[in-house]
């Protein structure tokens, strides 16, 4: 399972007006004008009030399309790793359940949560950080339930990648700070996840995202709004860097972008994503086939 510290996320996911803003500049910029959440939750039916839990809920995206799909009465929770998300998503759950709760903590508290307690579990962008409470996910799932997963692909910003790589290697930091985009992705991606949600559940829908972001020369600015909110995730470096060579760094970084851009017309990077839809959860003793 991939491991970041609570600071990283803090420093990313935390800062929720940014990571609106971020959402909203991935939504504008998408080549793919379909929306991604609303094509994970399209056909699904529910005729009488529901329990959701929405894992890793941020501020609360992705409970926010649940509005006009889910009966009056449905109970909606939010659990995230971050405190800062709480009113946020709380702001946006009330408008489904004027109850709404939010969970602080790591997603592994599930495992403390009762057998059969939800009809509707949603998870986006978030699985691949602590995948190995899938089997937890089946337990708690009512056998009549469904789980819905949007999560990026390995292919998940492959250009910006090889820019970075080239950056790297013509910086300071180069030799003390290392690339971690195949950690970010490997543990659950549109490769591996049928596997290992097979085990725990005997009904797995996949649904292929394809989408490209795509930035004329004149509009980067919004893009490196989005490179300074995905970079801290991309780059692991040292403490010992200081902020002068991180900064140099992304001058460098910005400017092959850039460069490249003038060039071509267009910045255009991978954006595709995968839908998982989960139904009839294997109970009992299941092995955790993800853990080593």
């Amino acid at each position: 399972m991939t491991t970041h510290p609570d600071t990283l996320f803090k420093h990313t996911f935390g800062h929720v007006q940014r990571h609106r803003l971020v959402g909203d500049i991935i939504r504008k910029f998408s080549d793919n004008r379909s929306d991604v959440y609303e094509m994970a939750l399209k056909g699904l039916d529910f005729n009488q009030p529901i329990r959701i839990l929405d894992i890793g809920c941020g501020y609360g995206r992705f409970t926010g399309h649940l509005k006009q799909l889910v009966p009056a009465g449905s109970r909606c929770t939010g659990l995230d790793l971050l405190t800062e998300n709480r009113q946020p998503f709380l702001d946006t759950a009330r408008k489904i359940d004027p109850e709404a709760d939010f969970i602080a903590g790591p997603a592994d508290q599930i495992e403390e949560i009762a057998d059969n307690s939800y009809e509707l579990i949603i998870i986006a962008y978030s699985l691949n950080f602590f995948s190995t409470i899938i089997p937890d996910l089946a337990r708690i799932l009512a056998p009549d339930g469904q789980v819905v997963i949007i999560n990026h692909t390995r292919h998940f910003l492959k250009e910006l990648v090889q820019d970075i790589i080239l950056a790297l290697s013509n910086s300071a930091i180069a030799g003390q700070a290392r690339l971690n985009h195949e950690q970010l992705i490997s543990d659950f991606n549109d490769e591996n996840g049928s596997s290992f949600l097979t085990s725990h559940f005997k009904t797995v829908e996949y649904i292929d995202y394809p989408n490209q972001l795509s930035f004329s020369p004149g509009e980067l600015d919004r893009f490196f709004i989005y490179l300074d909110f995905k970079l801290p995730m991309l780059v692991q470096t040292n403490q010992s860097e200081t902020d002068a060579d991180l900064t140099r760094f992304k001058e460098i970084l910005f400017k092959r972008i850039r460069q490249g851009s003038q060039v071509s017309g267009v910045y255009r990077l991978n954006k595709d994503d995968c839908i998982f839809r989960c139904r009839q959860p294997v109970k009992g003793d299941v092995p955790d086939v993800r853990k080593t």
